[in-house]
């Protein structure tokens, strides 16, 4: 018997991995995790067997008493926010289960590597950064450089438009939250041969991509890439790495609006006269 667990399942990402795992015969549980119950309706029309579905209202961060009500697990999907990826690898080790996570914004995914020990001992695989990007792009770069015995450049350059959703207002492509901390963290690049910082959307380069994208303007993000894919790539030689990404107008104006009025940073801003984060 196959028991998943998913945490923050009523969201976006965790909807559609619900959706998936109810279609699979070889699963016979699904647990839905979450903090905020208000999709759970309206979600569970949605999936075509919902009988296999239990939707609970948990904080992973009370190890203890998930552990008690969930017994134990054999994969746990985090799709909750990736601050929670280090709390989430400890409930899936106290659940017994393998792990996989959406990504961690570079500075938590070298922080997640510290559990791999952990995760080894048990005989459990913890799978990091399992969505488009990073997810898709970490395999696509291990299959373009298998064959290769050395590799000295990678970069990754991520693009995408959706024209119909053109005069929707600000209408971010993915997680608003990471788009905003991407903003206002350092990017970090390969430079040489060593890790380096520099600054949020910098380092531009134009680059052509299919219609309807065509030729666009992409610049220098924080992600988890860089810190992947200079370690797997070390011993074909590695000297130079980057993430670039392009946003069209629209959204880059609006975040850079919101980082300028202080709305991405965990410091406490004065408002007349009171202290808000």
């Amino acid at each position: 018997m196959n028991k998943v667990c998913v945490l923050g399942a009523l969201g976006g990402m965790g909807e559609v991995a619900l959706y998936d795992l109810c279609k699979m015969p070889q699963v016979n549980e699904i647990v839905a995790i979450d903090l905020n119950l208000a999709r759970k309706e309206k979600v569970l029309r949605r999936l075509p067997a919902k009988h296999k579905v239990k939707v609970m209202a948990l904080d992973i961060r009370d190890r203890a008493r998930c552990r008690k009500v969930i017994g134990k697990s054999t994969v746990l999907i985090n799709a909750a926010w990736y601050e929670f990826n280090i709390e989430a690898m400890h409930l899936a080790l106290a659940l017994d289960s393998h792990y996989l996570d959406l990504g961690g914004l570079y500075y938590k995914t070298l922080e997640q590597f510290q559990l791999h020990p952990h995760f080894e001992r048990r005989g459990l695989t913890a799978i990091l950064g399992c969505g488009s990007t990073p997810g898709i792009t970490n395999a696509m770069a291990a299959a373009l450089t298998a064959p290769m015995s050395r590799v000295t450049k990678l970069g990754v350059y991520d693009a995408s438009h959706d024209p119909a959703a053109e005069g929707a207002g600000f209408l971010p492509p993915f997680s608003v939250r990471t788009m905003l901390d991407e903003a206002e963290k350092p990017a970090i690049i390969l430079d040489k041969g060593v890790i380096k910082q520099t600054a949020p959307f910098s380092l531009l380069e134009r680059q052509s991509f299919p219609k309807p994208l065509g030729t666009v303007t992409l610049g220098a993000m924080l992600h988890s890439e860089l810190a992947t894919l200079p370690g797997f790539l070390r011993h074909k030689g590695i000297k130079e790495s980057f993430f670039k990404i392009y946003y069209p107008e629209k959204i880059r104006v609006t975040l850079g609006v919101l980082v300028d009025a202080g709305l991405s940073s965990s410091q406490p801003v004065k408002v007349n006269g009171s202290k808000v984060i």
